[in-house]
């Protein structure tokens, strides 16, 4: 393969000296081979960094953080494939070649079941109306997207994902299939002006009269010099003019700040605007606005809930809104306590799932992927299957009903910035008994795949009561934005009217009990995982992060886009107890091995009978560096290919009692994994029991 990209390089050349010639970058994700390309009249090849970043919509602060921090500065870098799909008229009345209409009748076939069974007519009329709406998704993703991009002086260039849509990229391009531009194409051209103010607030839903810092700089991409005047206003819902400034300033470089200071929402709910402009006389010769929304604030329902919470990390988000009773309570929040069932605490979970089947109900947010696991032993009627919901090229699209759940919130429609902060990163397969909200995945339905549909909220009963499972991300957000407040208080009120919960504790399923022990002592381990800090240029691996002089794992670390703390993630038996470390840190991404760099943190503990020693069994990917009791055992430096492991063995020493250890993998464009195991020195077996 790279001797045909060589040739096929050269034949560019040698057609066209003036032009740059990049090779493929796919070898970047599967064999970890570096992207080259050769300059303009030259013929040889030399490195650089290739990123293709496709992520959810709508995009929230992670998101554009993550655009705009990425690459490294003094490095050549490019963006060669970021965006997200908005659905072309399926319609095919405009297609001339029949194959196209057959095409498109197809895709619309496909989606038409899940359409009509989810009654989404009433939302959008018909499949078109849905495809129209999925293209005002695509639009304000790549607004926030490219303006992420442009503030980002690292990045050499970008291509958005692709000029048209077609066969076999449904959805992706700025053009239809007939040429026809869709919305996205004018604001691309709005977003790309030479001179644009670029605003950066940390949030943009707001409570009445609440203040958000702001901070604009200027892109000036023909170095405009010269005296302005900077305009600032916010706007109301309906069109009035709230606040406004005018000064001259001095027009700065590419990059620079134009303004810093806060502004305020009204008094009134509703869609505000703040609107920058650089005025010369009369002449805007450079704009940009950003909507803000405010909700009004939710008040505590009374209801009282029981939260399974054994480190009680959630406790302190729920009591604001709900009253904290006890496992006889009418209403149980689960919350996302590991990435496995097989972690959650065994009594206390079976226990709400006997209350539920006497009549009351729970709420499990975030569910882990293999809850079809246990669901299976209990009853198969409530298993709720995962997938990933993320979108990309093609797209995924959440859809919010006029339902109570969405009481003072947009509904009747997708879902779109308001729910920036809240929009799930995975959907459940199975339809809800009572259908609240969903996905649309046009890349599934494009494939001829059945799995185009899925749930955001699934609602299963279970004996006389009922289960809901939410993989919308609220908890995460409770008081720090009101549309998560609004939605969380939403959902007990709602479902609270639905609860007849029983008079006294029902008798647990005790099979399910022991299985789901048994599970949790022998075939899971807990890590905490923290990352991912800088690796650009691949000098992560040598620089000495605050983990490797002290694990705290209250702490909280500047990472290279984002704030980094310590986060609990399970291995298990099953999967040979691989630490996938991607998964571990963020839903930010697609479901691909990712292009970027970063270094990242494992710490966990065991205890020994006795003292012995023995030998370290590590699988790795990347660049790895293990300690344990704080001796340095292992250090190695390769980058294999994403789907190959390289085993080491190294000797060491089992302390009687308490041991630590602490991993530290370092990656390149591709995953993020490795895996340790000890045995024994001696012909005695190790009795090792790892921290839970």
């Amino acid at each position: 393969v790279q001797s045909l990209k060589d040739d096929l390089c050269k034949l560019a050349r040698s057609l066209d000296p003036s032009r740059l010639v990049v090779d493929d970058s796919g070898g970047a994700n599967m064999t970890r081979e570096s992207s080259r390309l050769m300059r303009p009249y030259h013929d040889s090849f030399e490195p650089y960094d290739d990123f293709h970043i496709h992520q959810r919509a709508p995009v929230d602060r992670d998101i554009e953080l993550y655009y705009g921090h990425n690459g490294e500065q003094g490095q050549l870098c490019f963006l060669s494939e970021f965006g997200f799909g908005g659905m072309e008229d399926l319609s095919g009345e405009s297609a001339t070649p029949t194959r196209d209409a057959d095409y498109l009748n197809s895709i619309q076939q496909r989606a038409a079941k899940g359409f009509q069974d989810r009654g989404l007519d009433r939302l959008f009329g018909n499949i078109d109306g849905l495809a129209a709406a999925s293209r005002d998704v695509q639009n304000d993703a790549a607004r926030y997207q490219i303006d992420a991009c442009r503030a980002n002086s690292r990045w050499a260039g970008y291509c958005y994902e692709q000029l048209c849509d077609g066969n076999d990229a449904f959805c992706a391009g700025v053009l239809d299939r007939w040429r026809n531009p869709k919305l996205v194409y004018t604001t691309l051209k709005k977003a790309q002006q030479a001179m644009r103010p670029l605003i950066h607030v940390p949030r943009t839903n707001l409570l009445p009269r609440e203040e958000v810092p702001v901070v604009v700089t200027l892109t000036n991409d023909e170095r405009i010099e010269g005296q302005a005047d900077l305009s600032l206003q916010v706007v109301g819902p309906t069109n009035q003019v709230l606040w406004k400034k005018r000064r001259g300033v001095k027009i700065p470089k590419g990059g620079r700040e134009l303004w810093t200071g806060s502004i305020a929402a009204s008094g009134s709910p509703g869609t505000h605007q703040f609107v920058v402009r650089l005025l010369q006389g009369m002449t805007c010769i450079g704009e940009s606005a950003i909507d803000l929304h405010v909700f009004d604030p939710v008040e505590a329902t009374g209801i009282e809930v029981n939260v399974v919470d054994p480190q009680r990390a959630w406790l302190e988000r729920c009591t604001p809104f709900a009253k904290l009773g006890t496992a006889m309570a009418p209403v149980h929040i689960v919350p996302r306590l590991a990435n496995t069932i097989r972690a959650y605490p065994d009594n206390e979970l079976m226990q709400v799932l006997a209350q539920v089947k006497g009549g009351a109900v729970a709420i499990l947010f975030e569910p882990p992927s293999d809850w079809n696991d246990l669901a299976s032993r209990i009853d198969p009627a409530i298993s709720a299957t995962s997938r990933e919901a993320v979108g990309g090229a093609a797209g995924v699209y959440h859809y919010a009903k006029l339902h109570p759940v969405f009481d003072g919130l947009p509904a009747r429609s997708l879902m779109r910035q308001p729910y920036r902060n809240a929009v799930a990163a995975k959907t459940f397969a199975e339809p809800s008994d009572e259908d609240i909200c969903g996905t649309f995945d046009a890349g599934a339905c494009s494939q001829e795949e059945q799995a185009c549909w899925g749930s955001d909220i699934l609602v299963r009963r279970y004996g006389s009561g009922r289960l809901v499972f939410v993989h919308l991300r609220i908890l995460d957000n409770l008081g720090k934005d009101p549309v998560s407040d609004r939605l969380f208080v939403n959902i007990l009120r709602h479902f609270s009217r639905r609860s007849v919960p029983p008079d006294g504790l029902q008798p647990l399923d005790q099979r399910a009990v022991e299985w789901l022990r048994g599970e949790r002592n022998e075939r899971v381990r807990r890590w905490m995982a923290i990352g991912p800090f800088p690796n650009w240029n691949d000098k992560g691996h040598n620089t000495a992060y605050p983990p490797e002089d002290a694990v705290q794992l209250d702490a909280t670390y500047p990472g290279w886009y984002t704030a980094l703390r310590w986060k609990t993630w399970c291995s298990k038996a099953d999967d040979s107890h691989v630490v996938d470390l991607q998964d571990a840190f963020t839903p930010v991404y697609g479901t691909e091995p990712r292009f970027d760099y970063g270094t990242g943190y494992a710490y966990a503990e065991f205890t020994s009978d006795r003292r012995e020693p023995a030998t370290a069994t590590i699988r790795v990917q990347d660049a790895t560096k293990v300690w344990l009791n704080g001796n340095f055992i292992h250090e190695s430096n390769e980058h294999l290919p994403h789907d190959e492991f390289q085993t080491k063995t190294e000797s060491c020493m089992i302390r009687h009692g308490r041991n630590t250890l602490l991993v530290k993998v370092s990656k390149t464009p591709g995953p993020f994994r490795f895996s340790i195991d000890f045995s024994s020195a001696t012909k005695e077996p190790l009795q090792l029991k790892w921290w839970k």
